[in-house]
Parts: C-alpha cells; sequence; structure tokens
C-alpha cells in the first residue's frame, strides 16, 4: 500500500491531533516540526509527498518560508492553514503557490476536506508509480 511522507509545520497541538488522526488512517508517515527554521532543514535534507503548513508559526515569516520552499522544492504540494480570511493573505498565499489553503478552526467539515485531500495525493502517488 502506498503511504505518503507528510511534513507538519505547526506549534497547535488541535491541529497536530487533527492531521495525525487523518493521517493515521492509511498508515502515512508524519514528521511534525514546530518552527520554520526546522521545516526549511528537513526539506532540504528529504522529500515529502505533501507539506501542510499553519501560517500562524510565529519564528519567521511563514509566506516567506513557504516562498523560500517552493524555490528548492516546487513541486512539493503545500497545504496552508490558517485563521486569517483576509483577501489580502489570501492573494499571498496563491502569489507564492500554495496548493490548497484550509481555515481555522479544524472542525469536521475541514477535517474531511484535509482527509480527501490526503487520499486524492495517495492516488496521484500510486498512479506516478503504475
Amino acid at each position: 500500500m502506498e503511504k505518503l511522507s507528510v511534513l507538519l509545520v505547526t506549534e497547535d497541538d488541535h491541529l497536530e491531533d487533527s492531521v495525525l488522526e487523518i493521517l493515521s488512517k492509511n498508515y502515512n508517515q508524519l514528521l511534525v516540526v514546530n518552527s520554520c527554521k526546522d521545516a526549511l532543514q528537513n526539506l532540504l535534507d528529504k522529500k515529502f509527498d505533501l507539506v501542510i503548513f499553519d501560517l500562524n508559526v510565529k519564528e519567521l515569516d511563514s509566506l516567506d518560508t513557504i516562498e523560500i520552499i517552493k524555490s528548492f522544492r516546487p513541486k512539493t504540494p503545500i497545504i496552508s492553514i490558517s485563521d486569517e480570511a483576509s483577501y489580502e493573505i489570501g492573494q499571498k498565499i496563491a502569489k507564492v503557490g500554495v496548493y490548497y489553503r484550509i481555515g481555522k478552526p479544524i472542525d469536521a467539515q475541514i477535517t474531511k476536506e484535509l482527509a480527501q485531500i490526503v487520499e486524492n495525493k495517495l492516488k496521484e502517488k500510486k498512479n506516478n508509480y503504475e
């Protein structure tokens, strides 16, 4: 069975638990880091199938970090999660090439959306190897 290797960047324990619950259903590999610096370091060392990035991580500017990630891992899909829903943030997220944007708080509907994205990425990965 195909697995996804997923990098989750968050300081939010609730978000971490929600993502872990979704990913564990398919026995995916999840690495959780709580800083932009750790995210960049791990992405330099390893290729991930999916990055889930909580824009509320405070250490560095999250959108700048995503832009850096996209410069050396342009094909890695990134899902951004944020409680900021302004038009300006939406424009910045689109500009840096985020694959999908999810709002906070994480509720049943958001969990369902995230599970669907993970399932789609699994199918995509499987089709790429066939």
